[in-house]
C-alpha cells in the first residue's frame, strides 16, 4: 500500500509539473482567452444544507462541511459513520459499537462540538430519520448511523453549530444531511474487504447498484451486504494481559479479583488459601492462580481476564434501496424512494460477567438489602465477588441485538410563477426503527442460593447480616455452562420508534431586486408526529434478575412548524441572512 501511495504521489507530482510547464508555455492570447472564460463562468444554484434558499455554495456564510462519495472511497472509510467520526467537529466521546456492553451496543453515532448526540439533527435528503429505539446512555434519543449504506451516498453536508432557527430545536449542535444519488447509469458490482495485521476486525462488503432512464422515468436500485468480525482483547499485545498496564511505582500487575472475600472491618482481603485457588487453576486459559496485592492481601485471580472481551462487536447487515422519478411535465416531477435495513449485532461480555453479594436480593434481619454476609467458617463479615471465566459460561452470557428499519419518501417538486421564479417541494416522509435485544442474565434468587447455600442465622456482631457456610458452597469452585444456564434466563426487549411528516417548501431566489442583488426567500410548513415505545422486561422491574436494570418509556409527539428565511444583499461584500421558525 505504501508503494502504491508513493507511486501515486510521484505521478501526481509529474502531472502537476507538466501542467505548470504547459501553463508557462501559453501565449498571452491564450491566457487572455482563458481569463475571459473564467470571468464568464456561471456557478449553478445548489441546495446548501446551511440554508433553505438554493444558491451557489460559495455565497453562503454558514460554514458547511461536505464529504463526497469520492472522499469516502478515497480515504478508505468503510461506512458513513467512519467518515463522520473523522471530522474535527466530531470531538465528543460516544458510546458506540466499540463499547461492547453499553446501553446501545448495536448503534453508531457522533457528537458534534462535544454535545450529546441527541442535540445533532440527522437528515436524509432534508428529512429527519427515526430515533434509535434504545436510549443513549439510558437517558436520550439519537439517530443510528449504522443503517446508511455507502452506495447510496452522493455527499454528506455537515453544518456545526446551532441551526435551530431553520431546522428546529433538535439542531442545537448542528445538522448532518445525507444526500443520496439522484441518477445512476448502468450497473456496477463492488466487493471490498479489509482487516488488521494483528487479527480480528476483518470486514467484507458486497455492493450491487445501478440505474436506468426510460424517457421521463429514472430508476435507481442498490443492495449492500456487510460483515464485520469482532476484535478480541487477546488479539492485541497491549490488551492481552493485565501485565501490559504499568502500575504505580512500578509494582507487579494487579490481577483481576476472580474469587474475593473483602473484610468489612479492615477493608483487606480474607485469605482463601493457595489450595483453594489451585483447584481452579485451569480457568482463564490456565492463568488462574493464588495472587497477592500489596497492602490488601491474597485472593484467587488472573491477568488474562481483560483479553476475553471484545473491543469491536461482530455485525452482519443487509441494505436495500430503490428510487423512482417521473417527469410529469416541464414543471412537475414526481418522486419516491425506499431504504430498507436489517442488522444483527453480537456482543461478547467475556471476562466481565460476575456475581457479587452487593448486587441485591440478600436481605438482613430487618428485610433490607445488604452488601455483606457473615462467613461462619472464617468468622468474618465479608463482601463476595465471583467473576466467571470463559470456561464456565462460554458464550452463554453474550447478547444480541436485531434491528430492522425502513425509510420511505414520496412527493412532487417543480416550479411555477412568471419565468418559473418559484420552486416547491411537497412530500411525505416516514421512517421506522424496530430493535429486539436478547441477553442471558442471572436470576437473583437462584444465583444467591447457588453460591451461598442455606442461611444459618445472622452475624454475632449486629444480628442483622445473614450467615452462611461459604467454604462448603460452590462459591470458590468452577461452574459449568450448564450450571450457568440453570441460574439464569433471557432478558428480552422489543422496542420501536417512528417519525412521519408532511412537508412543503417554497423558494424564490429572486423575490425582488436591490442595488446589491436579488433578495432570496424560502418558506417551510410541516406537520407530523413521532412515536417511541421502549418496554422493559417486567421481571427486571420486579428485581428477579440479579444486578440488572433497565429503562422503559412510551410516548408520542405531534408537531406543527413554520419557518421562513430571507437572504438580503446589503452591498457586494455583505449579505444578511435572516431566518425564524
Amino acid at each position: 500500500m505504501k508503494q502504491r501511495l508513493l507511486v501515486s504521489s510521484i505521478i501526481m507530482g509529474l502531472c502537476a509539473s507538466l501542467s505548470i510547464g504547459n501553463a508557462h508555455a501559453q501565449s498571452s492570447d491564450d491566457q487572455s482567452s482563458d481569463q475571459k472564460k473564467k470571468e464568464t463562468t456561471e456557478l449553478q444554484p445548489v441546495m446548501v444544507t446551511g440554508s433553505l434558499i438554493p444558491r451557489a455554495q460559495i455565497e453562503t456564510a454558514t460554514p458547511v462541511v461536505t464529504i463526497t462519495s469520492q472522499d469516502i472511497e478515497k480515504q478508505g472509510f468503510k461506512n458513513v459513520y467512519d467518515a463522520l467520526r473523522s471530522l474535527p467537529t466530531a470531538v465528543g466521546s460516544v458510546q458506540d459499537s466499540q463499547f461492547t456492553n453499553s446501553f446501545t451496543p448495536g448503534a453508531n453515532t457522533v457528537a458534534l462540538l462535544g454535545l450529546d448526540p441527541s442535540f445533532t439533527l440527522v437528515l436524509m435528503n432534508g428529512k429527519p430519520l427515526a430515533d434509535y429505539p434504545f436510549l443513549y446512555n439510558s437517558n436520550s434519543n439519537f439517530v443510528d448511523l449504522a443503517t446508511i449504506p455507502n452506495f447510496l451516498v452522493d455527499h454528506i453536508d455537515i453544518v456545526p453549530g446551532n441551526q435551530s432557527a431553520i431546522y428546529g430545536s433538535a439542531a442545537i449542535a448542528g445538522v448532518i444531511n445525507i444526500v443520496t444519488k439522484q441518477k445512476v447509469d448502468g450497473v456496477y458490482l463492488n466487493y471490498r474487504t479489509g482487516g488488521y495485521t494483528d487479527g480480528g476486525g476483518a470486514t467484507e462488503r458486497l455492493q450491487l447498484a445501478g440505474g436506468h432512464s426510460w424517457g421521463k422515468l429514472d430508476a435507481i436500485f442498490g443492495i449492500e451486504l456487510n460483515n464485520q468480525n469482532p476484535i478480541w482483547g487477546y488479539q492485541r499485545k497491549y490488551t492481552d494481559n493485565a501485565a501490559d498496564n504499568p502500575t504505580l511505582h512500578g509494582g507487579p500487575p494487579v490481577a483481576q479479583r476472580d474469587r474475593l472475600l473483602l473484610d468489612a472491618f479492615t477493608g483487606k482481603y480474607d485469605d482463601p488459601g493457595q489450595a483453594t485457588c489451585s483447584a481452579i487453576s485451569n480457568l482463564f486459559k490456565g492463568d488462574e492462580a493464588y495472587r497477592t496485592r500489596a497492602n490488601f492481601g491474597s485472593y484467587c485471580g488472573s491477568t488474562t481476564g481483560v483479553a476475553i472481551g471484545t473491543f469491536l462487536n461482530g455485525v452482519k447487515s443487509a441494505n436495500g434501496y430503490g428510487s423512482l422519478k417521473y417527469q410529469l411535465s416541464d414543471n412537475v416531477q414526481l418522486y419516491g424512494d425506499i431504504l430498507l435495513n436489517t442488522t444483527k449485532t453480537q456482543y461478547n461480555v467475556g471476562g466481565t460477567a460476575f456475581w457479587a453479594s452487593n448486587g441485591g436480593g440478600i436481605f438482613g434481619a430487618e428485610g433490607g438489602t445488604v452488601a455483606y454476609i457473615y462467613d461462619i467458617d472464617d468468622k468474618k463479615l465479608v463482601r463476595l465477588q465471583h467473576i466467571f471465566a470463559p470456561e464456565e459460561i462460554r458464550s452463554e452470557a453474550d447478547g444480541a441485538v436485531i434491528e430492522d428499519s425502513y425509510v420511505v419518501n414520496v412527493g412532487a417538486r417543480g416550479s411555477f410563477g412568471s419565468s418559473n421564479s418559484w420552486t416547491y417541494d411537497i412530500g411525505f416522509h416516514r421512517s421506522e426503527y424496530d430493535a429486539a435485544s436478547r441477553a442471558r442474565r442471572l436470576l437473583t434468587d437462584k444465583v444467591n442460593a447457588f453460591f451461598l447455600g442455606p442461611q444459618s442465622g445472622y452475624d454475632p456482631f449486629f444480628a442483622y447480616y445473614p450467615a452462611y457456610h461459604i467454604r462448603s458452597t460452590k462459591y470458590f469452585g468452577a461452574i459449568t455452562p450448564q450450571d450457568f444456564d440453570s441460574i439464569s434466563d433471557f432478558v428480552r426487549s422489543n422496542s420501536e420508534t417512528y417519525t412521519q411528516q408532511l412537508n412543503a417548501t417554497f423558494t424564490n431566489t429572486d423575490l425582488f431586486s436591490l442595488p446589491a442583488g436579488s433578495v432570496g426567500f424560502a418558506g417551510v410548513i410541516e406537520g407530523g408526529n413521532q412515536y417511541w415505545d421502549n418496554p422493559v422486561d417486567p421481571r427486571i422491574a420486579a428485581g428477579e434478575f440479579w444486578g440488572t436494570g433497565g429503562t422503559s418509556g412510551h410516548g408520542t409527539r405531534d408537531r406543527l412548524a413554520a419557518a421562513a428565511e430571507l437572504n438580503i444583499p446589503i452591498f457586494s461584500m455583505l449579505t444578511a441572512d435572516v431566518s425564524g421558525r
